[in-house]
């Protein structure tokens, strides 16, 4: 069944499914793709707090993310966890961060 479906497809889109799946195959960060909190909770092995998981929430849902608060809360480090998530799941040379933490 498998096979009879591949032979249904254009080759662009054999090119496409071939590349998904090699994608797949060498980063294993790629399962964290929609998953910010998965990567930092489960990738990394921290924990965290419900403002940083709505923090992480936030980043992939909007294209910017500002967070007012006091000093010393912890927006460095989860602007961190949040640079390695993005750079992470994208592959080499197609990601891009701006940061000003």
């Amino acid at each position: 069944m498998k096979t009879e479906i591949l032979q249904q497809l254009s080759p662009a889109e054999r090119a496409a499914v071939d590349n998904y799946f090699t994608a797949k195959l060498e980063n294993p960060w790629i399962k964290y793709q929609d998953d910010p909190i998965g990567f930092v909770e489960q990738g990394l092995g921290e924990s965290l707090w419900s403002k940083q998981k709505e923090i992480l929430t936030s980043i992939k849902e909007n294209k910017r993310t500002a967070v007012p608060a006091c000093h010393a809360p912890g927006k460095s480090h989860i602007a961190a966890r949040a640079i390695a998530w993005w750079i992470s799941v994208h592959p080499v040379g197609t990601a891009q961060v701006v940061t000003t933490a």
